[in-house]
């Protein structure tokens, strides 16, 4: 945990990002992956068995942010579907290999950051890594600095004597993270200290020659390995080693009370109480995603049994669809992990959906919404806010993780003309809100784009980054034509999609529908 923390601090995630990682959960370099994920309470996702092609969609489906290493990269960057894979979330690349190989990885993918580190299984995977701060060549020719506790230096390996920039020697270490106190030899033309002010990063030249953790006292995988572990330079005197006896000796781990009081690990709940940060394991199979990922189920304007059990029963009523065309890439990164836009000749839909509900009461709401398919080709629909003047509703239903908003709103109808007011309370910016005026026209039977954005038959959502589908069941929606009169709107864009650029290419209404909502179920 202590070099997880230490890792979040060097690499700076934010709540938004997601760690990608193929490597094994019992590696070294896994566990430091989940633990900085852990501290910097962010997602983590990993590929399970690892294949290129599907590692790419999963780059691509989770948004990851940061990802590693050398070996299991370039298979990725030579892929055949890089090129139109949308890897445009990563931001962040931790890398391996000579200066020449660094630059040629940096320019196949130029907005995403490259650093390098050095590490082995002594230092419990990392013991240096690189800045995002640090200046493009630097990254590209040298490994970085020493993570906070560990302790590195690179010396003469006859005299034990510190080696000068630009000659060749061993390469040793300590400090907590570890999981013993052995070195190993590294050829290195720099030295690598504990990093403060101006310290010089840890130059990469040939590659490391590991000693063995569970070796013998006294005996190792390299030439003097284990003896040779060195102490900090205050505390150096005539005695150049510490004995073999000491050097397999395991680190103590911080107490969990001293890491609590890491800023990477303050409280965001009330004053005296912690809340664990979610980190999400997504788990791939061994199946390319071509054959994982199942097409689009058929529209159906008919509703599918009833579920059961279905312990919500709900009545909409007054509804009108407003529905822009978008480009599906800007939609793509408002949904939950593993769904992507469904799409209508080529272009997916935004809609604002204003209604009266009644679910134990009455109550007025509007949605903004876009639609989805999951992994099994399950067409639903996503709400990127949902606005209501229920306060009991709002707070229980932010509670499942839904985007409820606590608003002020008026529905008024006049024979045929509705007119829907809704002005944002809490959260978010106050006074966001919509003006709506239609006009209700005869019954229409609607065709394939009408059935497209009304015939959805479940509530795609995501629950601590775990997607679920939500199934729906209500009657055919009795459609009507309807024509807007006037439109106000700060709802779409406040979810962070850009403004619509033209009138809605849809309007309709449908006087009432009652229906009922099954249970929850995974959206894999």
């Amino acid at each position: 945990m202590h070099l997880g923390v230490s890792l979040a601090e060097r690499l700076r995630p934010a709540p938004t990002d997601t760690f990608w990682t193929p490597l094994s959960m019992f590696h070294g370099g896994g566990i430091d992956v989940s633990m900085a994920a852990l501290a910097g309470r962010c997602g983590m996702v990993h590929v399970g068995t690892f294949e290129p092609g599907l590692a790419l969609r999963q780059l691509a489906d989770e948004r990851c942010t940061f990802t590693a290493f050398e070996t299991i990269w370039l298979p990725v960057l030579d892929h055949p579907e890089f090129a139109t894979t949308d890897l445009s979330a990563l931001r962040l690349v931790i890398n391996l290999g000579s200066p020449e190989r660094m630059r040629a990885m940096q320019a196949r993918l130029p907005h995403a950051v490259q650093i390098s580190c050095l590490g082995m299984t002594e230092s419990m995977g990392f013991c240096c890594i690189g800045s995002v701060d640090d200046p493009p060549e630097l990254r590209a020719t040298t490994s970085g600095q020493p993570l906070p506790g560990m302790e590195a230096r690179v010396v003469d390996p006859e005299t034990g004597a510190d080696s000068p920039p630009g000659t060749p020697g061993e390469f040793r270490f300590r400090g907590s993270p570890g999981c013993c106190a052995t070195t190993a030899t590294r050829s290195s033309p720099r030295s690598a200290s504990t990093p403060t002010a101006g310290s010089p990063p840890v130059t990469r030249s040939s590659p490391t020659r590991r000693a063995g953790c569970g070796s013998a006292p006294g005996s190792a995988t390299s030439s003097r390995s284990v003896a040779r572990t060195w102490r900090p330079r205050s505390s150096r005197g005539s005695s150049p080693s510490i004995p073999p006896s000491e050097s397999c000796r395991s680190k103590t781990i911080p107490q969990l009370s001293t890491l609590l009081q890491s800023p990477s690990l303050a409280p965001i709940g009330p004053a005296g109480s912690w809340t664990t940060a979610a980190v999400r394991f997504s788990m791939a199979t061994k199946e390319p995603p071509e054959r994982r990922r199942k097409g689009p189920e058929p529209i159906s304007i008919e509703p599918p049994p009833a579920p059961r059990p279905a312990p919500l029963g709900v009545a909409f009523t007054d509804v009108t669809f407003l529905h822009w065309r978008y480009d599906p890439a800007l939609v793509r990164p408002l949904l939950p992990p593993g769904l992507v836009p469904d799409t209508f000749d080529g272009v997916t839909y935004v809609g604002l959906v204003p209604f009266r509900m009644c679910a134990y009461g009455e109550f007025l709401e509007t949605n903004v919404r876009v639609y989805s398919v999951d992994p099994q080709g399950r067409r639903g629909t996503v709400f990127l806010t949902m606005e209501a003047d229920r306060l009991t509703w709002v707070l229980a239903a932010r509670a499942t993780g839904l985007p409820y908003a606590w608003s002020r709103m008026s529905l008024v109808r006049d024979t045929h003309l509705l007119c829907y007011d809704s002005v944002r309370r809490w959260p978010g910016r106050p006074g966001t809100g919509t003006q709506i005026r239609v006009r209700a026209g005869h019954p229409v039977e609607g065709g394939p784009l009408e059935h497209f954005l009304t015939a959805r038959w479940r509530l795609h959502h995501a629950v601590r980054g775990v997607p679920l589908a939500i199934p729906l069941f209500h009657n055919r929606w009795p459609l009507h034509t309807a024509e807007l009169l006037h439109l106000d709107d700060q709802l779409i864009t406040a979810t962070g999609l850009p403004a619509p650029t033209e009138p809605p290419v849809s309007v309709l209404h449908a006087p009432s529908v009652r229906g009922r909502f099954g249970l929850p179920i995974p959206a894999w």
